[in-house]
């Protein structure tokens, strides 16, 4: 991985936006007004509006242009949206932004994850993996925050396998109406500490190893899987005892300060999802920022 990557195709900042992080897969980019383009294809996408939308509909051309102009490009000003290019050709293939920041009790910053791999021909090759970890590591090394935090929705299980392998954890999970569709929407709730995202080895720096599609584990990944498993469980603080009791499976007493502090976070998570779906509601079918905190197609 790279900070701002020295160029090789002789683009120009101008045309495709300047660089910010590479791996061997995907380099982040500012966005410019070049991408609107594409980004209106991309969220026109039913597909992709059923992996992404709150609402589950498509945006259609003024939405997404407002979204574009109002959001997108100020954000990636600010350091907190990119574009995502693929590194070969150095083709637009996606975006992903960091929103919502708020201040844990912890006194440490927390925010939202958003990603979308808007070009389906690269679904399922890594890219949108390798584009998480780069955004994780602007998000924990970059900005200094101590938690990225992310919604994804149950019928989108390639995304959900994604954010774990990365090393989310799942912190909860609600249900949304959506009244326009009469059907209910599952979400899944995760979160990511920067120390567990530091310490499980696996963040931009590291490339995973490559396995044949369909082929059997090796004894090293079945082992590294279980390691990540246990420090997810870690993460959530759900190990066997110390919920209900006043110490753990191993006699050590149970930190309450630190079980309070995680429920005082719970309690202000579920505060600004209601927040965030109240705002929804009153914008009916005109909201232009109702994606999902996760990405279709990665």
């Amino acid at each position: 991985m790279e900070d701002a990557p020295e160029e090789e195709d002789g683009a120009t900042d101008d045309a495709v936006g300047a660089p910010v992080r590479a791996g061997e897969l995907v380099r982040l980019r500012t966005h410019v007004p070049a991408n609107q383009a594409a980004f209106q294809r991309w969220y026109a996408d039913e597909e992709i509006a059923k992996l992404l939308r709150h609402d589950q509909e498509p945006l259609n051309a003024i939405q997404s242009r407002g979204y574009f102009n109002a959001f997108i490009l100020p954000m990636s000003a600010r350091g907190m949206c990119y574009a995502i290019h693929e590194v070969a050709t150095d083709r637009l293939v996606g975006t992903s932004a960091l929103t919502d920041v708020s201040t844990m009790v912890s006194g440490e910053r927390s925010a939202l994850f958003r990603i979308v791999i808007g070009e389906k021909d690269i679904w399922g090759r890594g890219y949108g993996t390798e584009a998480t970890r780069l955004v994780l590591d602007e998000a924990f090394g970059t900005h200094g925050l101590g938690e990225v935090r992310l919604e994804v929705f149950r019928h989108n299980p390639r995304a959900l396998a994604t954010y774990q392998r990365v090393g989310f954890g799942v912190t909860g999970e609600h249900v949304e109406w959506v009244s326009r569709k009469r059907l209910e929407l599952n979400v899944i709730e995760l979160a990511l500490k920067r120390d567990a995202f530091r310490g499980n080895g696996r963040s931009a720096d590291v490339a995973p190893r490559p396995r044949a599609e369909g082929g059997p584990r090796s004894e090293a990944d079945k082992a590294e899987r279980q390691q990540r498993r246990e420090e997810r469980q870690q993460q959530r603080g759900d190990q066997p005892g110390e919920m209900g009791g006043q110490q753990s499976d191993s006699g050590a007493p149970v930190d309450r300060a630190e079980r309070q502090a995680r429920r005082s976070e719970r309690e202000q998570r579920r505060s600004e999802r209601e927040q965030r779906r109240s705002e929804r509601e009153q914008r009916q079918g005109g909201d232009t920022s109702g994606e999902s905190q996760a990405g279709g197609g990665i």
